[in-house]
């Protein structure tokens, strides 16, 4: 399969969404899908409102499309299973 921009955006999106994160309000902290195919391809960053300063929360190393789809989707089934698990336990 080959993975384009626009599905590795997607997988970023519903990502940001099940974390529960900011993807679009830059009056407050916020996730950016940074992409630079000179420096080796996407990186997430945490861009602070105050300051602008910019961490990498899911480490600083830049991955080609299939490499980010894929571990994006590892994260996001990871963090469905236990969200799943834990709505589960509560109805116990």
């Amino acid at each position: 399969m080959r993975y384009t921009r626009k599905e590795v955006q997607g997988m970023f999106n519903r990502l940001m969404k099940i974390m529960n994160k900011n993807i679009s309000d830059a009056t407050q902290n916020y996730y950016y899908l940074d992409n630079n195919t000179c420096y080796g391809g996407y990186v997430i960053e945490e861009i602070e409102a105050n300051t602008g300063s910019i961490s990498h929360p899911f480490g600083s190393l830049r991955r080609g499309n299939k490499e980010m789809y894929l571990s994006m989707l590892m994260t996001n089934q990871a963090l469905e299973t236990i969200k799943f698990n834990q709505d589960r336990e509560k109805e116990v």
